[in-house]
């Protein structure tokens, strides 16, 4: 039998809140390289409202919900008031430019970032991949959890302006 409330468990014991809603600071300075080099750090993130998705290239959970990531990103692609990237946490066996290549293999255009800082998905209190945040106009992260919810709240975002 399911109930409902089966999602909201697995949702906390995933995420650590039942719903995704959060509301606090950004817990550490955001920096990745995307693929042509170029540093991205929070600064690009003013006055935009955010969904990074943190995976790995060994999270296979991360590959199925990436055509989620790719519909969405397709929508919103020129809106200049929302900035997606799927940011991957390099594993000690990745190659320098695998998680572009595998990301490229699949023909997803969502832009990606590898974070040059190894800890800082612990530091923004990533404990399972994927986990997506997402951060309000403010620079506030207002939502951690799946991709589901993140996708829902940021057209929640948009429409409020």
């Amino acid at each position: 039998m399911y109930f409902e409330g089966y999602d909201l468990w697995l949702h906390k014991l995933n995420f650590g809140t039942y719903t995704g809603q959060v509301s606090y600071a950004l817990p550490a300075k955001f920096e990745a390289i995307d693929q042509s080099k170029t540093l991205v750090t929070n600064t690009a993130f003013e006055n935009k409202v955010v969904l990074l998705d943190f995976w790995n290239t060994s999270c296979g959970v991360c590959f199925r919900k990436f055509p989620q990531l790719q519909s969405f990103y397709e929508k919103h692609a020129n809106n200049s008031s929302v900035i997606i990237f799927a940011v991957d946490t390099p594993l000690e066996d990745d190659k320098e430019g695998q998680a572009f290549q595998m990301i490229r293999e699949r023909n997803w255009t969502f832009p990606v970032v590898v974070t040059k800082d190894v800890d800082l998905a612990d530091r923004y209190g990533i404990e399972a991949y994927p986990t997506t945040l997402v951060l309000d106009k403010k620079g506030n992260v207002v939502f951690k959890g799946s991709i589901e919810g993140a996708t829902k709240l940021v057209e929640k975002l948009i429409r409020a302006g």
